[in-house]
């Protein structure tokens, strides 16, 4: 995984919680916890559903989960590897 993939995918899923009238509010490491801002488990979907469409993606299983979105830092990384490479 490339580190300028994994800060252009955690853009990505910033600016997914903000196209859904959502801003972030980060630790003092950068970090945000994603889980407190899903309201619910179709929330929680919907935002699953923005990503994948946003990044080209789909969510493996393990990251189906609210515990997955603890971490801005740590789904930007595991979505990375997920993300193809630009050309």
């Amino acid at each position: 995984m490339d580190d300028l993939r994994q800060i252009e995918v955690k853009k990505q899923i910033e600016d997914t919680f903000k196209e859904s009238g959502i801003i972030l509010e980060y630790d003092e490491i950068g970090d945000a916890d994603l889980s407190g801002y899903l309201e619910d488990s179709i929330h929680f979907i919907s935002m699953v559903v923005s990503l994948e469409e946003k990044l080209g993606i789909e969510f493996p299983d393990e990251l189906l989960i609210l515990e997955a979105f603890h971490s801005l830092n740590a789904l930007s990384t595991a979505l990375a590897d997920q993300t193809p490479l630009e050309k």
